[in-house]
C-alpha cells in the first residue's frame, strides 16, 4: 500500500512538471519498484539444531533443539502434502507419497534395523546407517523425475560432514554440519538439518564425511517440492513473505505469503 500511494503520487505531480522532472520521477518509480520486488524475496531458507545430551532413541520429546528445527520447517510445508524416507521398506530407491522419485548412492550406505554405536533410528524402527572408510566418503541422494525445493533430515551420531547441494541452475551450494561431539564419541546426538530453496530448485545432495572409520545414522528425510511449500515460488524466482499481515492466507494455518 505504501508503494501504491507513493507511486498515485508520482502520477500526479508528473501532470505538472517539466521533461526532465518527468525523467527525475520515472527513475524514483523504477527505483521503488525494484526495491519493493527485493525487500519481498527471499529463496534459501536454513533449520538446523542439535541435541547431544539425554537423548533416548525413537523419544522425540528427548530431541531438544533438532526436534524444534523440524518443526519449524514442516511448518513451511503443506501438512500432508510432503514426502518422507523413513526406510521402513528396506529400499534405497522409489517414489514418495508427493511422486518425487528417489535414489541414495554410496558404499558403506545400508539400511539396519537396530542402534548402532550412538546411531540409531529416529522412528519406527529402521534407518540409513552409514560406515566411512576414510575421509571424503560420500553418500548421495538424487531426484531422477525433477528437482525438490524443500530437503530436511535427522542424523545421529553426527560429528562433522560436508553436505553439497546440486541446484537446477547447475551452481552448488556447501554447508558444513557439525555437532559438538568429538569423533568417535559413540554418545547417543541428534541433529536436524533442513534446506528450502525454491529460487533454485535441488536436483542432488552429497553427504562428505571427513572423518576415518565413523558411523552416522539418517532418518525421517523430508523431501518437498513446489507444490508442497506454504509459500511458493514467485515469478521472479523467490518466495515471498509478507511480514507484518496483509494479503490472503495460503494452505497453512498462520503462515501468510
Amino acid at each position: 500500500h505504501i508503494q501504491t500511494s507513493i507511486l498515485y503520487y508520482l502520477r500526479k505531480k508528473e501532470r505538472s512538471s517539466t521533461p526532465k522532472d518527468i525523467m527525475f520521477l520515472t527513475k524514483v518509480t523504477i527505483f521503488i519498484l525494484l526495491l519493493a520486488g527485493a525487500q519481498m524475496t527471499v529463496s534459501q531458507v536454513i533449520y538446523t539444531g542439535a541435541q547431544t545430551s539425554n537423548v533416548i532413541a525413537g523419544d522425540d520429546t528427548t530431541y531438544g533443539q533438532a526436534k524444534t528445527k523440524k518443526d519449524e520447517f514442516e511448518a513451511q510445508l503443506i501438512d500432508g502434502n510432503f514426502g518422507v524416507i523413513d526406510f521402513e521398506d528396506d529400499s534405497l530407491s522409489g517414489t514418495l507419497s508427493n511422486g518425487v522419485d528417489y535414489l541414495i548412492t554410496g558404499a558403506g550406505a545400508s539400511i539396519v534395523g537396530s542402534p548402532n554405536a550412538g546411531t540409531f533410528p529416529t522412528s519406527g524402527s529402521k534407518f540409513l546407517f552409514f560406515e566411512t572408510n576414510g575421509p571424503d566418503d560420500t553418500v548421495t541422494i538424487s531426484f531422477p523425475n525433477g528437482a525438490v525445493e524443500a530437503f530436511g533430515f535427522y542424523a545421529t551420531d553426527i560429528e562433522v560432514t560436508t553436505l553439497t547441494v546440486h541446484l537446477t541452475s547447475g551452481d552448488t551450494e556447501t554447508f558444513a554440519i557439525s555437532s559438538p561431539l568429538t569423533a568417535f564419541t559413540n554418545v547417543e546426538s541428534i541433529l536436524f538439518f533442513g534446506l528450502i530453496d525454491a529460487g533454485d530448485p535441488i536436483t542432488s545432495i552429497d553427504f562428505e564425511f571427513n572423518s576415518f572409520f565413523d558411523f552416522i545414522g539418517f532418518d525421517d528425510i523430508i523431501i518437498g517440492t513446489a507444490n508442497d511449500l506454504c509459500c511458493p515460488a514467485s515469478s521472479q524466482g523467490g518466495r515471498r513473505l509478507r511480514y507484518g499481515g496483509g494479503g490472503p492466507l495460503n494452505s497453512c494455518p498462520g503462515v501468510q505469503c
